[in-house]
This record gives C-alpha cells, sequence and structure tokens, in this order.
C-alpha cells in the first residue's frame, strides 16, 4: 500500500507508514469516500436527464396524439377528397359494418355535398375532442345514429390514448306492397319478392334503393335516394313501389296473338276479358293484338298499359288503300252486273262475283226481261259507309271468311229501276236516276286469292257525312 503522504510502498497488513508514521487505514477510506461520492453525482445526473427526457417526450407524445389532431385529420381529408385517408381513422361500433374503400367514399361524398352538415359533424366532434381531452365526464345526451364520435381506442406507444371516429351505422327497413319484385340497395340484390325486410348496418350517408320487376316479356324498374345522417332511430323506414297490376285484356275477336313492346308472345287473346299475368302500368309496357288471315294480317292500335285493363274494340282489318281497292272492286262488279242486265248477257260478269250472286242475276234477268221497253241501266255515283266495313267471320257452310259493306248506288235507268219501285224516295225524275242502299256480301275465295260479291241485299239506311267514300263513274 503506498502513502499518500511521502509516497513510501509499504506491506498490506501495516497499518502505519514505516516512513513518516502515517495513518494508512484512514487514507484508505478517504479515497473510497471521494470514488463514492464521484459516482452518485452521476447517477444523479442520469436520474435527472432521464426524467426530463421523458417529460419532454410526453408532452410531444400527448400533443402529437391529442384528440383534436384526429379531428384536423378527418376535416382535411374529406376536403381533399381522401377516403383512403379517411378509412384509417375509423372505427365501426357495430361489427356486422365493415369499412372499405366503398362506404367510406360514400361518406365523403355526403359530406361534400352537404357543407352545412359537415360542418355541425366537425363542430360536434371539436366538442368530444374537448371534453375528451379535460377528462371531464361528457352530459349524457340522446343517443344518435348515422353519424361518427369521436372515441378512445387503446393505447398509441403504451402511454398515450389511441382516438378514432367511431361510426354510428343504421339498418334500412325497406317496405312494399308488391309482391314479385327484387329489391336493391347500392346496385346489390338484397331481396327478392319481399314486402318487409331489415337490411344492413349501412355507412352515414345517401343510399341508392331500387325495387326491379321483370317477367318474360317485360321489366320495369323505380330508384329513390334515401340519407343516413343524424337521427333518433336505428332504423330508417322507406317505402318503396312499383305500379304493377293484374292485367286483363278485353277483346271482341277471338284467335289473336298478344305483342307486349312489339315482341309476340305466346299468349291467345279471345272474345271477352283474358288476363295476362302481372305487368307494369306504368305506361313503360305498350301491346297490341294481331291475327294471320287468308289475305293478310288484322292489328289493332298498340296501347300503353296504364291501368288493370286494355280494351281493344274494332280492329281495322283492312289498310286504307286495301280497303279503297275493294270497293273500287266492287263497283266494276256493279257496274258489270247492270251492263249484263241491259244487255240481257249473263257472261258479262265472269270475274270478282260468286256462283250465288251469278244465280241472282239470273233471276233479276227473268224479272226485267218481260218489261215492255228493255231495261237499260248504268251505275254513275258509288257512295260508301267506311264505319260500315263488318269484321271477317268465318262461314261454316262457305268454308271461308265473309265481310259486308254497305253503300249507295245512284243508277242511271230511264225505263225503271231494275229493282222495282221500292225505293221511289231515291228517283231524280230529272237525271233519270234512282239511288238505291244496298247491303253487300263478300266472300274471300282462298283459291283465287281474292274477295267475291256474293249478294246484295235491300237495307234501309243513312251515311253521316264523315263516314262517306265516295266514287263518280261516268
Amino acid at each position: 500500500m503506498k502513502c499518500s503522504y511521502c509516497g513510501k510502498t509499504n506491506n498490506e497488513q501495516n497499518q502505519f507508514c514505516s516512513e513518516c508514521g502515517s495513518n494508512l487505514l484512514e487514507q484508505n477510506t478517504g479515497k473510497t469516500w471521494k470514488h463514492s461520492e464521484r459516482w452518485a453525482i452521476v447517477l444523479a445526473t442520469t436520474i435527472i436527464g432521464l426524467t426530463a427526457g421523458l417529460a419532454i417526450f410526453y408532452q410531444i407524445g400527448k400533443a402529437n396524439f391529442a384528440p383534436e389532431n384526429l379531428v384536423q385529420n378527418f376535416e382535411e381529408a374529406v376536403e381533399n377528397n381522401d377516403p383512403d385517408e379517411i378509412q384509417n381513422l375509423l372505427i365501426s361500433s357495430n361489427k356486422s359494418l365493415s369499412i372499405n374503400h366503398d362506404n367510406t367514399s360514400k361518406l365523403v361524398e355526403f359530406l361534400k355535398k352537404n357543407p352545412e352538415a359537415f360542418k355541425n359533424l366537425i363542430q360536434k366532434l371539436s366538442e368530444q375532442a374537448k371534453v375528451l381531452k379535460s377528462d371531464v365526464t361528457a352530459q349524457e345526451t340522446d343517443e344518435v345514429y348515422g353519424t361518427l364520435n369521436l372515441t378512445k381506442d387503446g393505447k398509441q406507444w403504451l402511454f398515450f390514448d389511441n382516438y378514432k371516429l367511431e361510426v354510428i351505422p343504421m339498418d334500412i327497413k325497406l317496405e312494399s306492397e308488391t309482391d314479385g319484385i327484387d329489391l336493391f340497395i347500392n346496385d346489390e340484390k338484397v331481396a327478392a319478392s319481399s314486402k318487409r325486410k331489415i337490411f344492413g348496418p349501412y355507412m352515414p350517408g345517401n343510399h341508392v334503393v331500387k325495387a326491379e320487376f321483370e317477367n318474360e316479356y317485360t321489366s320495369t324498374e323505380t330508384t329513390d335516394e334515401i340519407e343516413i345522417f343524424n337521427s333518433q332511430e336505428d332504423t330508417l323506414m322507406h317505402e318503396i313501389e312499383l305500379p304493377l297490376g293484374d292485367v286483363s285484356i278485353i277483346s271482341l275477336h277471338d284467335e289473336y296473338k298478344l305483342f307486349v313492346n312489339g315482341e309476340q308472345t305466346d299468349i291467345v287473346i279471345n272474345e271477352g276479358e283474358n288476363p295476362i299475368g302481372t305487368f307494369p302500368t306504368d305506361s313503360s309496357t305498350a301491346v297490341y293484338i294481331q291475327k294471320e288471315f287468308p289475305w293478310g294480317t288484322a292489328k289493332s292500335e298498340e296501347k300503353p298499359v296504364t291501368s288493370d285493363i286494355v280494351e281493344f274494340d274494332e280492329i281495322d282489318v283492312f289498310k286504307k288503300d286495301e280497303t279503297t281497292a275493294l270497293m273500287e272492286q266492287i263497283n266494276e262488279s256493279i257496274s258489270k252486273y247492270h251492263e249484263a242486265l241491259t244487255k240481257k248477257d249473263e257472261s258479262i260478269v265472269q270475274t270478282g262475283v260468286t256462283d250465288n250472286l251469278n244465280k241472282i242475276l239470273s233471276e233479276h234477268l227473268e224479272f226485267t226481261g218481260d218489261w215492255n221497253e228493255p231495261y237499260e241501266g248504268e251505275l254513275k255515283k258509288a257512295i260508301y259507309d267506311k264505319s260500315k266495313i263488318s269484321y271477317p267471320e268465318y262461314n261454316e257452310d262457305l268454308e271461308g271468311y265473309t265481310i259486308t259493306l254497305k253503300a249507295h248506288y245512284h243508277l242511271y235507268e230511264p225505263h225503271g229501276h231494275a229493282y222495282g219501285n221500292l225505293n221511289w224516295q231515291g228517283r231524280d225524275q230529272e237525271k233519270q236516276q234512282y239511288m238505291e242502299r244496298k247491303k253487300l256480301t263478300l266472300y274471300y275465295d282462298e283459291g283465287e286469292s281474292a274477295w267475291m260479291l256474293h249478294s246484295i241485299e235491300n237495307e234501309y239506311f243513312h251515311i253521316a257525312e264523315k263516314n262517306k267514300k265516295e266514287f263518280t263513274l261516268e
């Protein structure tokens, strides 16, 4: 052991220095105290430094994770239209709601379109942030659905409260009195043929609900936009309807095919009421009936379906030009008929008539054959009643279709009326003409693919001015 006073090296067992006599034990104890003192100073300095560092770290961390920062981040993300950033800020109060890009985008879209709602939401979240920061227990308020609340969500870095925006979703209850429809929410089919059901939960914002109907002939749909935001109820009730009806076709005729929106169906329409099933009654569907005849197609007018009943009254079997051509053909037959009476020659009437009309002509020739003055007649004018062309009826005896027409014929007959004096009221003495009223029956000859004049009968009737179709023959 070395003496600290004289520097003499002594044995370890010595209590006093052999050179100067100093107490070696006292010298050694002083060194120990000085060494310990230095370590104490170092330790104290380290503790003070760590404490100060932790305090600074805590204050910085607490400031960084302050609840108002989350509110600010949310506000900026909405303004920047950044649903991905917002998605990271959200949690759901309902495990059934999965927060994803699509429903977060709907929330952002709603808030940007409704600035007042966005402003009120930010104000509410800011108030919640102050309460959370001050650790003051918030006053209890009525529960609100379809909104966001600021809430604690565990810890960050073990020391700091973590905050999230908790989504309080809502359910949607769709009601419909219509059977057989499919229901959609945000283009996702949620139910088929449902009258009432609850769906959800859904994120706050706007949502599109749709009802859709489709059968093998037609389809229709209706859509509504609904808002889920700041509600005292946890479920939004919405009634959605489609204008549908159990539709019937009323017809005066048999064996017509039904056409829906221009497409032929397998539905046959007969005389009377014909139920055809469920159809939209909002004018989106149009129907007509059609039948094939040996001479062509008979088609009704096309009518929109606007109620449970669609009526088809008279159907024009002939087009306007076909009707005119038929009347001109009859004029030709009537002219030849009176020429045959005048010339007493049945062979003049060879075409456009049936055997039955030739028989009538023979009887008529006998009637006029014994007149003192030979019969002379010529057709000068024909006036047809356009409204009196009958609907074709199948004649079992003739094994073919027949129709009837009504006409006034003005005949030049200087020596007397070929049909006797029954129609003296129609006589024009000055012009030596008679006006006769005739009911004509025509028969369709499928072999000849033509209408034939089958019979001529007397019948008294008046023709309204609006229904007249006049031909002058000179």
